[in-house]
């Protein structure tokens, strides 16, 4: 399987949050989008495959010099999460003030956009991942397999 672009990921996100949220059993559909369960790999490995097409709103994964980092560890999914934001104003400054401009979009301009994520846990914490994240580990691993 070959790399997308920022563009392509985006819209397998939005194709798989329309699947997601009409699927009645949400499991199944994890199973068939290859969303993993589990986990297991070597801490640094699993940040370094996840950072090629990263999120710049995900949060950054916590690096240590210690040789702990570097064992394998088991992350487990737990959570879906999505996120929807609603924009219905627009903010401006006024002229020649320090006063804002409010300004109350109708109906056909507010614009709504999703953020999806997985959240993975393990015995010492737990992480956010992309779509995007979760399908580059499986590139990865696919490529050493």
């Amino acid at each position: 399987m070959e790399a997308m672009d920022h563009e392509n990921y985006h819209q397998l996100e939005q194709v798989f949050l329309e699947g997601y949220r009409t699927a009645q059993d949400k499991t199944l559909f994890l199973r068939l989008s290859h969303i993993p369960f589990v986990l297991s790999a070597n801490t640094n490995d699993l940040f370094l495959a996840s950072t090629t097409h990263r999120d710049p709103q995900s949060p950054q994964p916590a690096h240590s010099d210690s040789k702990s980092s570097a064992h394998t560890k088991t992350w487990y999914l737990q959570k879906v999460n999505i996120v929807q934001t609603e924009v219905v104003g627009q903010i401006s400054p006024a002229f020649a003030s320090q006063e804002l401009i409010h300004h109350i979009l109708p109906h056909k301009l507010v614009e709504s956009s999703y953020k999806l994520t997985f959240t993975y846990v393990h015995n010492q914490g737990a992480r956010e991942f992309s779509l995007a994240e979760l399908l580059n580990i499986h590139i990865e691993s696919d490529h050493h397999h």
